[in-house]
């Protein structure tokens, strides 16, 4: 992929003045320099953006370029930046895709889960019932150490699990909450390859 000719600034500040970049098939590329070089301003609000428009229509203002090539190469253009993946710093993968939901409701339905009369929210680390209340679900305690930085330890109760006893007892092909929420994406796909709302 090849862009020439990037211009871009803000207000009367020109950041980018033109800037070609050449990007071959399999390479890795890696922009450095000092604060304000434009490293944010080519990645984000140029490279992302020109890609973004051309993939996925987006209506993005983009800075000036003559031209662009190469992008039949590209199939997908993904903007990963620091913001948290949640509207808590609990969010994890499951929940934030939202397939969390429907693993819940799946251990929910469980002969035992039936027997017990617990629903979909037995099985979230967020409220109280199922949780460790040792440590609110969160697996470890925070230690305070007044002129030190703060130390997390693993809880002693639930073990770094997040879920009382009572919940973990729940199985589901002979693998508990605690034990979904530690396998990779990979074993997941797997793990749950019939069950098509978890799978896609």
């Amino acid at each position: 992929m090849e862009i020439k000719n990037i211009s871009s600034g803000y207000g009367k500040k020109q950041v980018l003045y033109d800037i070609s970049i050449q990007v071959n098939k399999g390479e890795v590329v890696l922009l450095t320099g000092g604060n304000g070089s434009g490293k944010s301003t080519l990645a984000l609000e140029t490279l992302y953006r020109v890609l973004a428009q051309r993939l996925y229509h987006a209506r993005t203002p983009v800075g000036a370029y003559s031209s662009i090539t190469g992008l039949e190469h590209i199939d997908k253009v993904v903007n990963i930046d620091q913001s948290p993946i949640g509207r808590t710093p609990r969010s994890n993968p499951g929940t934030y895709t939202g397939v969390f939901t429907y693993i819940r409701e799946l251990f929910s339905r469980t002969v035992e889960s039936r027997m017990r009369g617990y629903k979909p929210g037995r099985f979230s680390f967020n409220v109280k019932g199922g949780r460790c209340e040792a440590c609110s679900g969160d697996g470890i305690i925070k230690i305070e150490m007044h002129f030190l930085p703060d130390v997390y330890v693993t809880c002693d109760v639930c073990r770094g699990k997040r879920y009382n006893r009572e919940t973990l007892e729940i199985k589901y092909k002979g693998k508990n909450i605690a034990d979904v929420l530690d396998m990779t994406v990979n074993q997941s796909l797997n793990f749950f390859q019939n069950i098509t709302n978890i799978k896609t």
